[in-house]
């Protein structure tokens, strides 16, 4: 039977080889597992060869007896180890420039010494480190000895054991100066996808020139149709005729050489940026000082860095809003593929909630993670040590102590515990007469991944052996309603889990992220440019690294859109995700896997996280975002010398307790009704609406406003024409909402399933307590000097940083110059301020009780000290701070400090460009930068 590609039977994806076959199943090559086959194309690659190119099967037939070919497969270290590549499930045509998007370009190959110089002491691979005393992330791995291998042993290839979980996730210590270094110094950018000559493994070159009879020095001794030489510039290209684009120093890919890789890096610094003429100036010093004659100008360097920007860059695609603004986006698939790809960020990255330890220091620990996002998302599936995929919301049998046989149970969620993973599991009792299961809801119980026995698939082919009902056969789950009663409930879920079916044997990680959004000014003067800017961190890193520049990342930003506008884009590209996920390479795995992107939560400041809510700000008779409290005289005193005792002592009261929670299906109600109201042409009852429940959507707004506007030139049109006042309104209502749904018109973030903006916007410590509370108390003090003659003439304009010092040294200098109500709450405030810049909580539960108490000392003493100040909403929003720590993180993760050091970043984009467009010039800016982060970390 004639075949494109034959696959080896047995194991999982990992196991998978691509077997090119010729006709009626004749091998084609003597040695297949060293070329690739696109299948799309008909066409095959070498994989040891330089520069080898897609080529027809009698081309690469007639490569494979070649000299440099040969001299090639001898130095590898026998047998070659077959690594499945990516290609087979690749939704994209390879390109024909040689470079297949999607691919990892390191399939198993062996790299030159000479190619990967030795890193410094400063990187995190280097022999110093505890966890990475060998390994090296490109090349002289050991691999096993089998040809064909089992997927578990296809997991560790290259990592050492002491870095490696049950399933092969990678942990390792923080080396914060390690890792913010980089490879700086390290004498290498990056390494091309076909940079195997040199290859070291093998006997040395005399040796092998006794046994072949070649010359060493003689690397192109034939004209082979697929390998080229790079350094031999005076020959014509062979590969002209295959229009394939070759390098033309491999050490330096994808730049031409070493002399543009600097020039062009020497525009990549994030706050320092060069202009043309610059960098013109810096070509001439270089020239004047004897530098190489091939150092590039800046206009060279500028018209070659498109094949870098197609290589690694962010590839930016325009949008344009609902609201008809045009703005700019990062491709997030693009950004999320390459932090696996990149081997200073990957082994710090976690895939599973972590649950059984009082300790609490990481996103991994809160309750969100772990227990309130979708199964499907936080941790779809494990992957056990002999291959087997287990998915959430699939049986499966398990050996549980205690019982002769397997027994089958439900897998409700996954989670790491005590450095295993462990499945929350519900038992499947048989209803015979139906020969289905039904699931015990009622009961719970803890397994470890090492007691899983059989998955979906095998159990489905085996399960008559067993004498049990087909997997696909699930009556329901019996559970316990409200009000205590046991009922069996319909369960409707697709069996097998859709993402079994989508990851083709992949492993599928969760990679959850926090997403920010600020204004800043574009301008270096004082005067307002306002850019609103979205930007995002993983929260799967470890707090060590995730707020360091090097892993903020850019999304969009734009002076005419506003950030609901964005979001239209950056929701549709999450909802894709949770739909079919991102495919990327693991590079400390090797191996193809699918990520699922998902939001942990919104930062911001306060009226950025009110916006994301549709809530009706600060100012607001229902000024909290979180709960349904209310204020008096809309939140604010409007002259405390008028109000008595009692109206003083209610507005503390109502100030200092936590309302009824909002809820993301209450805002939709609420915004439902106001629609309704308007579209009715009754906008003062749409108003009344928004003031009552504290629900406002500024995206709904426009739409509103527009609407208003129509109908009051109708009704004055039909007032002076003496017609009812309504005639004519259904054509206004529709002209504005041009057969745009409801919920095509509200706030973006609400069509994205399990986010709920009212609940998952933490507290923002650096505005609640630094830029808040401490600032209160801080005016209040009346002394001349706290820090010398400069904290004094900047006081109105002290920083995050200086009142933590303050929180620090105010107990020492205060004490017995201050009335004793003023100290009291002094006091308190520095009680709390410890308790909220832990980076690591030993215990929660204690953590969160103090926090408790200590927020309540100072809201009374403050209370004592200043009964007005309880007007201000900020005070009470610290009342949810205990709840934000349970659900996602110690404070000091959620604060965004890093965050807002980085608009310098995006402010020097902006002042360096033509102002035309900033959209979409910063975000090419921001491309660049990121393809360089990523080519000089050494990312694949």
């Amino acid at each position: 039977m004639s075949t494109q590609a034959g696959f080896s039977s047995g194991g999982p994806l990992s196991d998978l080889v691509i077997e090119p076959a010729g006709l009626a199943g004749a091998p084609l090559f003597q040695r297949p597992d060293l070329f690739d086959y696109d299948y799309l194309f008909n066409t095959y690659r070498c994989k040891i060869c330089v520069n080898a190119g897609w080529v027809s099967s009698a081309r690469a037939k007639e490569h494979e007896s070649s000299d440099t070919h040969i001299r090639h497969t001898y130095r590898l270290e026998p047998p070659f180890p077959v690594i499945a590549g990516p290609s087979l499930f690749s939704s994209d045509p390879p390109s024909r420039d040689g470079v297949r998007h999607g691919s990892t370009p390191y399939e198993g190959l062996h790299v030159s010494p000479d190619l990967l110089d030795p890193l410094p002491p400063s990187s995190p691979w280097h022999s110093s480190s505890p966890n990475f005393g060998d390994y090296e992330p490109f090349g002289q791995s050991v691999l096993p000895d089998e040809h064909h291998f089992e997927s578990d042993q296809h997991l560790n290839v290259g990592i050492p054991d002491d870095v490696l979980d049950p399933l092969g996730m990678v942990y390792a210590e923080p080396d914060i100066q390690s890792f913010a270094l980089g490879n700086a110094g390290s004498g290498r950018v990056n390494v091309p996808p076909t940079a195997v000559s040199g290859l070291s493994s093998g006997p040395d070159d005399s040796y092998a020139e006794a046994i072949f009879g070649w010359d060493s020095e003689d690397e192109d001794n034939d004209r082979d149709p697929v390998y080229v030489n790079p350094f031999d510039s005076d020959d014509e290209d062979p590969l002209a005729k295959e229009d394939l684009k070759l390098t033309q120093d491999e050490h330096w890919w994808p730049w031409k050489n070493k002399e543009h890789c600097m020039m062009d890096l020497l525009c990549s610094f994030p706050r320092a940026v060069f202009s043309e003429t610059e960098c013109d100036a810096s070509h001439w010093f270089a020239m004047k000082l004897g530098s190489s004659k091939h150092v590039p100008s800046a206009h060279i360097v500028k018209k070659h860095r498109e094949d870098v920007l197609g290589i690694a860059g962010s590839q930016p695609r325009e949008s344009t809003s609902t609201h008809g603004n045009v703005y700019t986006t990062a491709d997030l698939t693009k950004l999320l593929a390459h932090e696996v790809l990149n081997p200073l960020v990957r082994p710090f990255l976690r895939f599973y909630p972590e649950e059984g330890s009082p300790e609490h220091s990481e996103a991994w620990h809160g309750r969100r993670w772990k227990d309130e996002v979708d199964a499907n998302l936080c941790a779809p599936m494990a992957r056990a040590p002999n291959g087997q995929d287990f998915f959430v919301e699939e049986p499966a049998l398990v050996n549980i102590h205690g019982t002769p046989a397997p027994v089958p149970v439900w897998v409700k969620r996954w989670y790491a515990r005590d450095g295993a993973l462990h499945a929350c599991v519900h038992p499947l009792s048989i209803d015979h007469q139906a020969d289905t299961f039904v699931i015990n809801g009622e009961e719970t119980l803890d397994v470890p991944l090492s007691s899983f026995a059989m998955n979906f698939v095998m159990l489905n082919d085996v399960h008559q052996h067993y004498s049990l009902p087909p997997p696909t056969a699930i009556q329901g789950i019996r559970q316990a309603d409200s009000q205590g009663v046991v009922m069996l409930e319909s369960l409707s879920v697709l069996l097998p889990n859709p993402w079994r079916t989508k990851a083709k044997g992949r492993r599928v990680l969760a990679m959850p992220i926090w997403l920010y959004c600020d204004d800043t000014s574009g301008n270096s003067t004082k005067r307002w440019n306002r850019h609103d800017s979205f930007l995002f961190i993983l929260a799967g890193l470890l707090q060590a690294y995730s707020l360091l520049p090097y892993n903020i990342h850019f999304l969009s930003t734009s002076t005419i859109a506003t950030p609901l506008e964005m979001l239209e884009a950056i929701a549709a590209m999450f909802k894709l995700f949770q739909k079919d996920g991102v495919d990327a390479w693991d590079c400390i795995l090797r191996e193809d896997v699918l990520l699922l992107p998902w939001v942990l939560a919104g930062l911001g400041d306060k009226p950025m996280q009110s916006e994301f809510c549709s809530h009706i700000g600060l100012s607001g008779k229902h000024f909290c975002r979180v709960c349904l409290v209310r204020a008096r005289d809309n939140g604010k005193v409007k002259n405390a010398h008028s109000r008595d005792i009692n109206t003083e002592t209610a507005q503390v009261l109502e100030i200092m307790r936590v309302g009824e929670p909002r809820s993301r299906e209450h805002t939709l109600t609420s915004l439902r009704s106001q629609h309704s109201w308007l579209s009715q042409g009754i906008p003062t009852r749409a108003a009344t609406l928004a003031t009552e429940t504290g629900v406002k959507d500024k995206h709904l707004d426009r739409y509103h406003a527009r609407l208003v506007n129509l109908l009051a030139r109708r009704q004055e049109k039909n007032r002076l024409q003496g017609k009812h006042l309504a005639d004519g309104a259904e054509h206004d209502i529709l002209h504005v909402m041009k057969n745009r749904s409801f919920e095509d018109m509200i706030n973006p973030i609400f069509s994205v399933p399990n986010i709920d903006p009212c609940t998952d916007t933490p507290v923002k410590i650096l505005h609640v307590v630094l830029l808040g509370i401490v600032n209160l108390e801080v005016s209040e003090l009346g002394l001349p000097r706290l820090r010398g003659i400069t904290l004094v003439q900047y006081a109105k304009s002290l920083g995050g940083r200086d009142f933590r010092i303050i929180l620090q040294i105010a107990p020492a200098i205060l004490q017995g110059l201050l009335p004793p109500a003023i100290w009291d709450a002094w006091i308190a405030l520095c009680r709390v301020g410890p308790l909220l810049f832990q980076p690591r909580i030993p215990n929660v539960s204690e953590y969160t009780s103090h926090l408790r108490v200590g927020i309540n000392d100072l809201l009374m003493a403050t209370a004592i000290w200043n009964a007005r100040w309880f007007g201000k909403p900020k005070f009470h929003i610290l009342l949810h701070l205990p709840d934000h720590v349970l659900r996602f993180a110690p404070p000091l993760i959620m604060a965004t400090e890093g965050f807002e050091s980085y608009n310098a970043v995006i402010r020097m984009r902006s002042i360096h460009s033509n102002c035309q467009a900033p959209s979409k010039d910063i975000a090419a800016a921001m491309s660049f930068l990121h393809a360089a982060r990523h080519l000089a970390s050494g990312g694949w």
